[in-house]
């Protein structure tokens, strides 16, 4: 699902209403009708008691009063208040304000003096049920005054009262391209978001207040031409299944030959487990093959402990790579489809040389896709001279520290923008870069994005992107592109997090190796998802961390 900015939002509203002959206020009326028809297919029994909607001067507040409108209508008890008078509202939103009052529907207006008794008063009769109708995703910071007081006042009484927070396309407070949150926004149970996400609604710390996320279609007409940059997805369940489905991987004719040979370049003293989880999810995921490049000393220990993992070795000092390895390297790798380098390889001098050499292989040869991880990233960002061999062929898979190193910034600012963080490294670099942690970004050499919606605790444990890397390895091996490769992934990944917290009952007792076997699984599932008929109003993000939408699992 296509994740937009305001402007381009702003872009596609005008288009459908100049170019398609789609009324505004027809749309406006979607808005609340679709948000009315949650309300009472989902909340039914908190509808007896009074609903209040506060809404803003513009078209958020006349989405709320088309939803005021319809529940009046219904006999629900509704009460509206305003943070603007009735006469100074403008264009669709004063007209469906008209429209209510005509029914006889009353309406509060919360002025400078007078806006904390009011809502005060209004709060004292318990409502179940509260509208965030006050800003959109027009909405710029800071929040002063008035509506930061009501903001405020809301969110205490949500804490201390048990009650439905809803609002209306995006929380109040949140601006919706930059993802930052602004004083006292307002904290919703559930957003509903109008025609498509906004990048509020996915990335942190904005989305932590959007609760549940849901999207409505009312009838924007969304264009590629409008799209001011290159397109922000948000992966689902399905995006992910039509990848699977159209490379035919249950082919009953495949065999091992045909699924790809992995090689993992890593190891160093006292880090020969990585590899050894990256190798591990490789086979996991699907690699016909693979082969453990590993320092001489490494590979005999590990060697025979091995069942179907193969296993070479490099000249070695102390158990690290030796200077020697990187001239034997470019041999040892020659029937690699797909190669993984970095898992725990330890940044000698030796190391060095075998990136290097691995490089300037490949570069010159044949192109094959390549992994970046761990220690070789940290290996990339001290060599500038390295960077000439990277391409789009390279998929890099920082954390936030190795990104903070490969940029030469602050953790902290990655941290702050992480989609321009992602954006600045994949377009200067020409590469792929999947930026790991809370809903991790991939960012392509086209400026394109895909964000994994996975974000659970249980991912957070020694050698849990090791296993990540070994996947990525796994599906390049079998022919996907770098984009598709990263994208599945990811994903299954992050769902695999999500199944073992549920296998544990809890945050604790998943361990990197048991994520590969979730994530076949993941993908085994997907691969036969249903194909289902378009739906109106759709769930694609979750109320917390521990309910990822992978709605095919509810029935395990």
């Amino acid at each position: 699902m296509q994740i937009l900015s305001a402007s381009e939002m702003k872009a596609a509203d005008a288009a459908t209403f100049n170019d398609h002959g789609v009324c505004s206020l027809a749309v406006m009326e979607s808005a609340g009708r679709a948000i009315g028809s949650y309300l009472v297919s989902e909340y039914a029994e908190l509808l007896d008691e009074t609903v209040l909607i506060i809404c803003g001067a513009g078209n958020n507040g006349g989405d709320g009063f088309v939803l005021a409108r319809m529940l009046f209508g219904m006999g629900v008890p509704v009460e509206v208040l305003c943070l603007a008078s009735l006469e100074s509202l403008k264009g669709d939103a004063a007209v469906n304000a008209r429209s209510f009052v005509s029914l006889g529907g009353a309406v509060a207006v919360l002025e400078e003096d007078s806006w904390e008794q009011i809502l005060g008063q209004s709060l004292l009769g318990g409502p179940r049920v509260l509208v965030d109708a006050i800003y959109g995703t027009g909405f710029r910071a800071p929040m002063r005054g008035v509506p930061r007081g009501v903001t405020g006042v809301l969110n205490t009484y949500a804490e201390q009262n048990p009650c439905l927070m809803l609002s209306i396309d995006i929380p109040s407070g949140i601006v919706a391209d930059s993802s930052e949150v602004e004083g006292d926004a307002l904290c919703a149970d559930v957003t509903i978001a109008l025609q498509s996400l906004k990048h509020g609604h996915v990335h942190y710390p904005a989305t932590s207040y959007c609760g549940e996320v849901l999207v409505a279609d009312i009838g924007v007409q969304v264009n590629e031409v409008l799209l001011q940059d290159a397109p922000s997805t948000l992966v689902d369940e399905e995006f992910v299944s039509d990848l699977l489905f159209a490379a035919s991987i249950s082919n009953p004719q495949a065999h091992k030959g045909s699924r790809g040979h992995v090689y993992v370049v890593g190891g160093s003293s006292g880090k020969y487990g990585a590899p050894k989880l990256s190798a591990d999810a490789a086979l996991t995921l699907g690699a016909g093959k693979v082969t453990m490049v590993l320092p001489h000393t490494a590979a005999e220990r590990v060697a025979v402990a091995q069942s179907e993992l193969m296993c070479e070795s490099l000249a070695d000092i102390e158990g690290d790579f030796g200077v020697s390895a990187a001239s034997d390297v470019q041999g040892v790798i020659a029937g690699a489809d797909a190669l993984l380098v970095g898992p725990g390889m330890g940044l000698k001098p030796g190391s060095v040389d075998v990136l290097r050499s691995l490089l300037q292989l490949d570069d010159g040869v044949d192109n094959r896709p390549l992994v970046l991880d761990a220690d070789a990233l940290t290996i990339l960002s001290e060599n500038e001279d390295l960077w000439s061999f990277i391409s789009e062929r390279v998929v890099l898979t920082p954390h936030p520290g190795e990104m903070a190193r490969l940029l030469s910034i602050p953790v902290s600012e990655v941290q702050s923008n992480r989609r321009a963080a992602a954006l600045q490294l994949s377009s200067e670099r020409s590469c792929w870069v999947l930026l790991k942690g809370a809903r991790s970004i991939l960012s392509g050499p086209d400026a394109s994005q895909y964000v994994i919606p996975a974000a659970i605790s249980t991912l957070g444990t020694a050698g849990s992107g090791d296993a990540l890397a070994g996947m990525i390895a796994a599906f390049l091996a079998q022919g996907f592109s770098p984009r598709d490769a990263s994208v599945i992934a990811a994903f299954s990944h992050g769902a695999a997090g999500e199944l073992s917290f549920n296998s544990c009952a809890g945050p604790l007792g998943t361990r990197a190796d048991d994520l590969p076997a979730f994530a076949a699984r993941v993908c085994n599932e997907l691969l036969h998802l249903p194909r289902t008929a378009p739906r109106l109003l759709r769930k694609v993000l979750p109320g917390s961390i521990h309910d990822l939408p992978l709605e095919l699992f509810d029935r395990q």
